[in-house]
């Protein structure tokens, strides 16, 4: 079963990544306590990394996890503004 677009599309993001930061898949293995066959493996989408070590490796990269973009945050505080101005009225 190969991964769907969008998953492509975050490991190349990642991958990308790692090249701009100067980082082999070595380096990049010994931070994730994954070998770096496993790092191989996960780029070229021979595997699929389980999502522990996906949520490692965006943040080893400086990465959020997606669900918390600064978007998100500024939609839940305009979100909860709203909310005090109608109890307020």
């Amino acid at each position: 079963m190969s991964p769907d677009v969008a998953w492509e599309y975050e490991i190349a993001r990642l991958t990308a990544l790692r090249h701009a930061k100067g980082l082999t898949q070595i380096q990049l293995g010994e931070a994730l306590g994954a070998s770096p066959v496993s790092i191989h493996d996960w780029e070229t989408g021979k595997r699929t990394p389980m999502i522990l070590s996906w949520l490692r490796w965006r943040a080893y990269l400086g990465l959020t996890a997606p669900w918390e973009t600064e978007s998100t945050k500024r939609r839940e505080r305009w979100r909860d503004g709203v909310r005090k101005r109608r109890r307020s009225d």
